[in-house]
């Protein structure tokens, strides 16, 4: 419900909803965490949004990249991109493609070109940061710069990754893309979305 909220642009519900989760006595987790902090940053609630990432390790949380990453969209979308940039440095691991990519958006949206390209070579080996800088460059009337860029693109043969979801199940979480056979439990779980397929027909049809 928390994660509806946010998606439908209801921050302050998901907010509320989170709270009353916590005050009837359910131990939020990484993933409950994602879904609120993810509504704040929907909704530019910047004070509400670092109030809950401290309160993390009140919980006994770890902190995700996701969760960095949500922060991270949070404060550059506000216009606060240094203090985002100071939060993927403080981070205890080193930032991966969410953080940078967070960040390198709300580049673009305050067309703040120097800083995009700190972050394109931190992570060069990205297809969508060369996407973003290009477009960058062609919205500013760099079109050499937009050239060069595609062009090293070309030649490097960097491809996009493609995007995947993840479930926690029993504190474990579970990745999975578009056609993915990776998982060991595949069988049973292709055979669970064929018997979800025929129950949703049947109700359809009634």
């Amino acid at each position: 419900m928390v994660r509806c909220y946010g998606m439908n642009e209801s921050a302050n519900d998901a907010v509320g909803m989170f709270s009353d989760m916590v005050d009837s006595g359910i131990q939020p987790d990484g993933i409950s965490f994602i879904s609120v902090l993810s509504a704040c940053s929907h909704a530019g609630l910047v004070d509400k949004g670092w109030e809950l990432f401290r309160k993390m390790a009140n919980y006994g949380v770890d902190r995700w990249e996701e969760h960095y990453a949500c922060m991270v969209d949070l404060l550059g979308m506000a216009g606060q991109l240094n203090k985002a940039l100071e939060l993927i440095e403080s981070m205890p691991v080193k930032g991966g493609k969410d953080v940078y990519g967070a960040l390198l958006g709300a580049c673009r949206i305050h067309n703040n070109i120097d800083l995009a390209e700190r972050l394109f070579v931190l992570d060069s080996q990205n297809a969508g940061r060369y996407i973003i800088l290009a477009k960058m460059y062609e919205d500013a009337g760099r079109w050499t710069d937009a050239a060069g860029v595609r062009k090293a693109l070309r030649e490097k043969q960097i491809k996009k990754q493609p995007g995947c979801s993840a479930v926690e199940v029993d504190c474990i979480l579970h990745t999975f893309g578009v056609e993915d056979e990776s998982h060991p439990l595949k069988g049973q779980i292709f055979d669970t979305l064929e018997q979800l397929e025929k129950i949703i027909e049947e109700d359809l049809i009634e």
